[in-house]
């Protein structure tokens, strides 16, 4: 056990105080910066020990930038910047993600939550509907699913 860990289980008013820090730091970090932090990143934050050990209040400004220095953060932040690239059309990105073989580029693509770049087509009359079947009508049949996966048909 470290150090920190040592004076946070005997003492209870630092366990006390780091509770509340980490409930505080983790909406922070939520808010600001789009990101799920659990007690294990933001007990490697010096400010908040700072505050469990000392009492004083917590800067967030700098608790902030510390929990932006974490590597867990960094992964996460950067995992949003590929996923808003990819959305935006990057070919970069797009390229990058094709390269991967079929199962991680589905896996990761879930991951991202770009799983659904394909947006469904709302058939917005019955016309359109007996169009799109008709369409359909014509494919072979793993090619008929496909379409009507595409095209909001069927689930």
């Amino acid at each position: 056990m470290s150090d920190f860990q040592d004076i946070k289980n005997s003492d209870p008013q630092v366990a006390e105080r780091m509770t509340a820090a980490t409930e505080k730091l983790i909406e922070l970090a939520k808010s600001a910066l789009n990101v799920e932090l659990d007690a294990m990143d933001i007990e490697a934050c010096p400010e908040a020990r700072i505050h469990a050990v000392s009492g004083v209040d917590i800067d967030l400004d700098r608790a902030l930038e510390e929990m932006k220095a974490l590597d867990r953060t960094k992964g996460l932040l950067a995992e949003q910047q590929r996923a808003a690239a990819i959305r935006a059309g990057d070919n970069d990105e797009l390229a990058a993600l094709a390269r991967l073989p079929r199962h991680e580029r589905m896996a990761t693509a879930r991951r991202l939550g770009v799983d659904d770049l394909n947006k469904k087509l709302d058939p917005t009359s019955v016309s359109d509907r007996n169009l799109l079947l008709k369409q359909c009508l014509s494919l072979s049949p793993q090619q008929r699913i496909n379409f009507a996966r595409r095209h909001g048909l069927m689930p």
